[in-house]
C-alpha cells in the first residue's frame, strides 16, 4: 500500500487550529498547496529558519508554528557561529511520534488561549503534563467573563468583567503547598479570609515604606509608614489638607501615639443622646484621673486625693542666694510677651522644708538697704527677673521661682 506523506507544513495549519476547506491544488514543483495558507495573515520575517525565506508560500505559518513553541524545527541554531543553522526541513515526513508531539502542544496551546486569553504572552509549557480536568474543579472553578455555575469554564460576549469565578464553596482560594498559608476569597458571607502561621495578610508599596499588616499574632491590624501608619481621608490621594494622621513616632523608643490634624480635634460625647454616661478622660502612669470631661461639658481636673495643676512656663528650680545688696541673683526666662500676662511665684526653703515667711523686705532699693529678712522678686522683664535676700535673713537662703504664662 502506497503510504501518505504529511508534510510539516500541513501539521502546521492543524496545530494552528486552522479549518480547511476547498480542494488542495498543486504547485509547479509538485507540492499539495491549501488556498487558506496563500492568504495566511501571520506576519513572515524569512530569517527564522535559513530554508523558509519570505518568498515560501507557508512562511508565516511556519514561523508562528516555531512562536507557540510547538516547534524548534530539524536543527537548531548554533549561537556560536554568526550563520543561521536554525531548519525548519518543510518538506520532511513527519511521522507518527513527531505528529502526536505536535498535535498535543497545539491543543496545549488552544486551551491556555481559552484559560488566560489569546496573546497573553504567557508559555502554553507552563501545561506541560497537567489536564484541563486541573483547571476545573468542581468547588472553586475559574469563569471568564461570566457563569454562576460551579465547575465551568466558559467566555461569553460579556464584557463587563475581565475575570469571573464563581464556586459552589467559594469564588477562589489560594495557599501554600505545605498548607500554612491559605486565602479565600467570596466565601459565604466574607470578602476575603485571609490565614497565615505569622501573618493573615500582608499589605505594602513597592518599595516596603509603608506596610499593613492584618492578624499578627493577637494583634488585629498593624501599621507603619515612613511618614504615617493611618491617614484618615478627607481628600484624595494625599496626606495634607484636610487629613487626620496617627502616627508612633520612632524617635521615641517606647510606645506612644501622635494624632495630627491640620485644624481642630473633635470629640463628640453621647451623640446618640440616650443619656448614657459618657466621659473623655486623660490618665497618668498610676491610672489616676487627672481630667475628664462628660457628656453635659462639666470639666473635673485631677481625682479624689489627686490634684492637676497646669505647669509652669518656667521653674528656675532650687537655687542659693547670697543675703544682702551683693547677693542679686540674675534669671533668665526668655519667655517673651507681656509681662501683664504672667503669674510669679517665689518659695523660700530651709530645713523645715518650702514657705513664704519673710516675703518682701524691709529697706531702701534704691540704696541697696536690703536690711531686713525675707526675699523678694524684681525687675521682671520678658526675658529676666531679679531676686534680692535681705542681710539679716537666716531663713531664704534657697529660693525657687515660677512663672505661668496667660492671654
Amino acid at each position: 500500500m502506497k503510504h501518505k506523506q504529511i508534510s510539516r507544513v500541513l501539521v502546521a495549519a492543524l496545530g494552528g487550529g486552522m479549518m480547511l476547506a476547498g480542494p488542495v491544488q498543486a504547485t509547479e514543483d509538485g507540492e499539495a498547496r491549501i488556498p487558506e495558507l496563500a492568504a495566511a495573515s501571520y506576519a513572515c520575517s524569512g530569517t527564522v529558519f535559513n530554508d523558509v525565506n519570505g518568498n515560501h508560500w507557508a512562511c508565516g505559518y511556519i514561523e508562528e508554528f516555531m512562536s507557540l513553541n510547538i516547534t524548534g524545527g530539524c536543527q537548531l541554531d548554533d549561537p556560536g557561529t554568526q550563520a543561521n543553522e536554525a531548519a525548519f526541513c518543510p518538506d520532511d515526513t513527519v511521522t507518527r511520534a513527531q505528529m502526536a508531539i505536535f498535535m498535543v502542544k497545539g491543543l496545549e496551546e488552544a486551551l491556555f488561549d481559552i484559560l488566560s486569553g489569546p496573546g497573553s504572552g504567557l508559555d502554553a509549557d507552563t501545561l506541560d503534563g497537567r489536564h484541563a480536568a486541573d483547571f476545573l474543579g468542581s468547588a472553586i472553578p475559574l469563569v471568564l467573563a461570566g457563569s454562576t455555575q460551579g465547575g465551568v469554564i466558559q467566555t461569553t460576549n460579556n464584557t463587563d468583567y475581565g475575570l469571573v469565578s464563581n464556586g459552589k464553596v467559594g469564588a477562589a482560594a489560594f495557599g501554600d503547598t505545605d498548607g500554612t498559608s491559605s486565602a479565600w476569597v467570596a466565601l459565604g458571607g466574607t470578602g476575603v479570609l485571609a490565614r497565615g502561621t505569622g501573618i493573615g495578610g500582608r499589605f505594602e508599596d513597592s518599595d516596603a515604606s509603608g506596610i499593613a499588616l492584618v492578624g499578627v499574632g493577637d494583634v488585629g491590624i498593624e501599621a507603619s509608614g515612613d511618614t504615617a501608619d493611618v491617614v484618615l481621608k478627607g481628600t484624595a490621594n494625599t496626606i495634607t489638607g484636610d487629613d487626620g494622621v496617627i502616627r508612633s513616632d520612632p524617635s521615641y523608643s517606647s510606645s506612644d501615639i501622635w494624632m495630627l490634624t491640620n485644624d481642630g480635634f473633635v470629640v463628640v460625647l453621647d451623640k446618640d443622646a440616650s443619656g448614657e454616661d459618657a466621659d473623655f478622660e486623660i490618665r497618668d502612669k498610676d491610672d489616676n484621673r487627672i481630667f475628664n470631661v462628660d457628656e453635659s461639658g462639666a470639666v473635673t481636673y485631677g481625682a479624689p486625693g489627686v490634684a492637676a495643676f497646669p505647669r509652669p512656663a518656667y521653674n528656675s528650680g532650687w537655687v542659693s542666694i547670697a543675703a544682702g545688696s551683693t547677693g542679686v541673683l540674675t534669671l533668665t526666662h526668655n519667655l517673651g510677651g507681656a509681662v501683664d500676662n504672667y503669674v510669679v511665684d517665689l518659695q523660700c526653703k530651709n530645713t523645715n522644708g518650702p514657705h513664704n515667711w519673710g516675703m518682701g523686705l524691709d529697706g531702701d532699693s534704691a540704696t541697696g538697704a536690703y536690711d531686713g529678712v525675707g526675699a523678694a522678686y524684681w525687675g521682671l522683664t520678658s526675658t529676666s527677673v531679679k531676686i534680692s535676700r535681705g542681710a539679716a535673713d537666716s531663713h531664704c537662703a534657697t529660693v525657687r521661682l515660677r512663672v505661668w504664662m496667660y492671654n
